[in-house]
């Protein structure tokens, strides 16, 4: 259906969509707080563009950059948001200015949107019915100011500029979400701590993210699932 939008000589307005991924890089976040969805434009009723049954904010945001060039090398696309009352530069501060993480840029038709962008709402409305996705890690912050903020993207295949290891070096501090495969951990009845590693129920029970949180649950003679770099202070600078 798409490919017949594309040909028609009064196709409906091309939408594009912004969806920015940051659980890769704020392992603290979970569900729906790990997205950030953004668009340039406004559905019909000059609200939030709904895709596929999520909410797109309206918000000044540009990118161009996308062409390949004919010598085949990959493109640096850069992305261009308003800064809003300081809320992206606050992101960026929090967030080792959003480097690694994703964004995905999804292209479709007015068409094809979900019926709630409309007034009569939409028969032909259609998730399925988009452009290939463009997918890219965030490289580098380019430029930052009061007025707007400018990223460098890469795709995820470009492997100039990745840095090893490929997330930061933290001493105490493990990414590894709680209770997932990677941890491992099965909660035992007896076992059962909160936050500073204090005895506490099944309900209070979470982890530190710290060797300490590991050590009362494994053992503290047995291999453990640490996801940080505890030998890191040993370092001599």
């Amino acid at each position: 259906m798409i490919l017949q939008e594309i040909q028609q000589l009064d196709a409906s307005a091309r939408i594009e969509l912004f969806e920015l991924y940051m659980g890769d890089i704020a392992p603290e976040l979970s569900g729906d707080d790990r997205y950030l969805r953004f668009t340039a434009q406004t559905n019909e009723l000059g609200e939030a563009v709904t895709w596929n049954g999520k909410a797109y904010s309206p918000y000044p945001i540009f990118a161009d950059g996308f062409e390949i060039n004919a010598q085949g090398s990959p493109p640096r696309p850069k992305l261009r948001a308003a800064n809003i009352g300081g809320a992206l530069s606050s992101l960026c501060l929090g967030y080792n200015d959003l480097v690694l993480a994703k964004l995905t840029l999804i292209k479709t038709f007015a068409r094809f949107l979900d019926a709630v962008n409309f007034s009569a709402g939409n028969p032909d409305a259609d998730p399925a019915q988009h452009f290939p996705l463009e997918k890219f890690l965030i490289e580098r912050k380019t430029e930052e100011n009061d007025i707007f903020i400018e990223w460098e993207l890469r795709w995820p295949y470009d492997l100039q500029g990745v840095t090893i290891p490929a997330r930061p070096i933290i001493q105490n501090l493990c990414p590894t979400l709680y209770k997932s495969a990677d941890c491992g951990w099965v909660p035992v009845a007896g076992k059962y701590f909160n936050a500073a590693d204090a005895a506490t129920d099944a309900a209070g029970d979470t982890c530190s993210q710290a060797l300490t949180g590991c050590k009362p649950r494994f053992g503290a003679k047995s291999v453990l699932p640490f996801g940080g770099f505890p030998g890191a202070g040993m370092v001599r600078r």
